[in-house]
């Protein structure tokens, strides 16, 4: 499990999309790393790193006219 690895914070799985949305710390770990883990389960990895300052936030409400 990923969780249970060296500097991985959270883990938030969507088994739908087939996706998982990892954060972790870099000082204790790297994509590379992340990547050979979740292939040593046996799936498969993108290695996609998108940091947080790049993604728009969210609102919190919506108005609906």
């Amino acid at each position: 499990m990923l969780l249970r690895r060296p500097g991985v914070l959270s883990v938030d799985t969507n088994p739908v999309a087939q996706t998982a949305d990892v954060t972790f710390d870099p000082a204790l770990t790297s994509v590379a790393d992340l990547t050979s883990w979740v292939q040593e389960c046996g799936y498969h990895c993108s290695g996609q790193s998108v940091p947080a300052l790049i993604c728009e936030p969210q609102p919190t409400s919506l108005s609906l006219r």
